[in-house]
């Protein structure tokens, strides 16, 4: 009976640099293919329970590549610093020894899979069926979609004519997920700033901590509809599948 199984390779890069900069790398490519129900989730688990094997699939969780990049910066700013070190104690008291700090992930999207709504009548969880060429002569994504944000709903991110829809009692010959067909990528990009304030007694401080979350306001979009029975197959019908940016401001006293 097979569950799942992950194959990976990492790599991952930690240097200090000079003058105030650290920063850690690192990189994933990995597959974890699964054959579990919980795995191929509601609405497309198992297809057929006698043959397990049309289940092993990637996982709902496969992300083939990952990339990772964090790091934390002295700004070059105040005593002792390459810049302005000779300021006086209450300048440097309010612009000097700031600190920026960046985490930054970008990841694949995940595998898609194309439900139908052919009666199988109880014998299993229907699916849908690649037409003749799909994948090879015919694309599997719409090749006239456009991933602009302001028309990339307009226009199916689907090719409706790699699938089709099977007769009543036949099994779809998709896979619960095509590893080939895959959903917008993920994009994460956070910053911060923060400074310590501190008092005449060294114990005591205040820290202020400004963090900005999606920083440039990307727009990234959310998977289509993958129902073929749906109006909308194919669609992206979602105008934003992120959220939009978001600044917090933090003032802590440590005593």
């Amino acid at each position: 009976v097979f569950l799942s199984k992950f194959n990976d390779f990492e790599a991952t890069f930690e240097h200090r640099f000079a003058r105030g900069f650290y920063m850690l790398t690192s990189y994933t490519f990995s597959k974890l293919i699964s054959n579990t129900d919980s795995e191929l989730g509601a609405g497309t688990g198992a297809q057929d329970q006698y043959n397990r094997r049309l289940d092993k699939v990637v996982s709902s969780d496969d992300r083939p590549h990952i990339l990772s990049i964090a790091y934390v910066y002295d700004l070059p700013f105040g005593r002792g610093k390459a810049f302005l070190s000779e300021m006086p104690a209450v300048a440097n008291f309010v612009l000097g020894n700031w600190k920026i700090s960046g985490i930054h992930r970008y990841t694949s999207g995940g595998a898609m899979g194309i439900g139908s709504g052919q009666n199988l009548f109880g014998a299993g969880r229907a699916r849908a069926s690649l037409a003749p060429g799909a994948g090879t002569t015919i694309p599997l994504v719409n090749p006239e979609w456009n991933s602009d944000p302001a028309v990339a709903w307009t226009v199916p991110y689907l090719n409706r004519a790699a699938f089709r829809r099977p007769n009543n009692m036949e099994y779809g010959n998709t896979p619960p997920r095509i590893a080939q067909l895959r959903g917008p990528k993920t994009i994460s990009e956070d910053l911060a700033i923060m400074k310590n304030f501190r008092l005449k007694n060294e114990k005591q401080f205040f820290e202020f901590r400004a963090s900005a979350f999606n920083v440039p306001n990307r727009h990234l979009l959310p998977g289509p509809d993958t129902n073929m029975d749906s109006a909308n197959f194919g669609k992206i019908v979602n105008a934003q599948g992120n959220s939009a940016r978001q600044i917090q401001l933090g003032l802590k006293f440590y005593f």
